[in-house]
């Protein structure tokens, strides 16, 4: 990676890496699900030292990190809406990515995909919301241990585009829940149940239905058991070894460059990877 000078005048963008090579130095940060064949990874070239003079900011409320490339929008507080706050949106729904990977995975334990719905649109999060809070006070006061996440999600096309929906993520544990028993409770509308798969956990929340999230609205919430994976970081050598009986089955890289005195140069190279473990048969 070239070194650039310490100007603040320095201009930064992003570009998606044309380029295969991995440092040996590199830095890997990876997630470790619980029961789950699949390991997320992000090779970085330099890894950042968490020093706020890495940050520059852009506008009034954007800033970008010099060596990784990340840009986060600081909103104040008078702001009525989300347009201006995607990025921290996709982070929730990264996180969201990596409950469900991470407490839905196992495929020896029973679990629930149930969508409730509304028997009239609801396009109000307050209203539906406040739907959800009855239903969930139900639902734990006759079974208390159960563990679920909950996601509002806006239907993007059809009669009801926009309207509100909520998907429900179960562990059940050892009550015995069905249909019924949530019909019973959720008596605002319709109970569908549908097939599971961790697998598919990016099918939640649409990109082009971010914008309709009210500033300071959550896409989730979820029971205290239901844990984000642990994150570990180790050097590539190490990191080639882990994954020696894994297949990668998704890569992307991208590269973070400087124009420095009218030169662009690498600052850092990013490279994102999905690992699936291979099958015994395979190995």
């Amino acid at each position: 990676m070239s070194e650039i000078s310490k100007s603040n005048s320095n201009k930064f963008f992003v570009k998606e890496s044309s380029n295969d090579y991995i440092s040996p130095n590199s830095i890997v940060k990876y997630y470790e699900y619980k029961d789950s064949p699949i390991i997320e990874a992000t090779v970085m070239s330099y890894k950042p030292r968490g020093n706020n003079n890495n940050w520059i900011k852009l506008n009034k409320n954007q800033f970008r990190n010099k060596i990784t490339g990340e840009v986060r929008t600081y909103e104040s507080k008078n702001h009525s809406n989300r347009n201006d706050n995607i990025q921290n949106i996709k982070r929730s729904q990264q996180r969201l990515v990596h409950l469900i990977r991470n407490n839905f995975s196992n495929p020896k334990q029973r679990k629930f995909h149930i969508v409730l719905t509304f028997s009239k649109p609801v396009y109000d999060y307050d209203i539906a919301s406040d739907y959800w809070q009855k239903f969930r006070n139900r639902l734990k006061a006759r079974f208390p241990n159960v563990q679920f996440i909950a996601i509002f999600e806006y239907y993007t096309k059809g009669k009801y585009k926009n309207s509100i929906h909520i998907h429900l993520l179960l562990l059940p544990f050892y009550n015995h829940i069905n249909r019924e028993i949530i019909k019973h409770y959720w008596n605002f509308g319709y109970v569908h149940f549908k097939d599971f798969n961790s697998n598919t956990a990016t099918y939640f929340v649409k990109s082009d239905t971010l914008h309709l999230y009210p500033k300071g609205k959550r896409l989730y919430t979820k029971t205290k058991l239901i844990t984000m994976p642990v994150v570990k970081e180790m050097n590539i050598k190490k990191f080639e070894r882990k994954v020696k009986d894994y297949d990668c089955t998704s890569r992307k890289g991208i590269d973070l460059m400087a124009i420095d005195n009218g030169i662009e140069k690498c600052v850092n190279r990013i490279t994102y990877f999905n690992y699936i473990k291979k099958d015994k048969k395979e190995m």
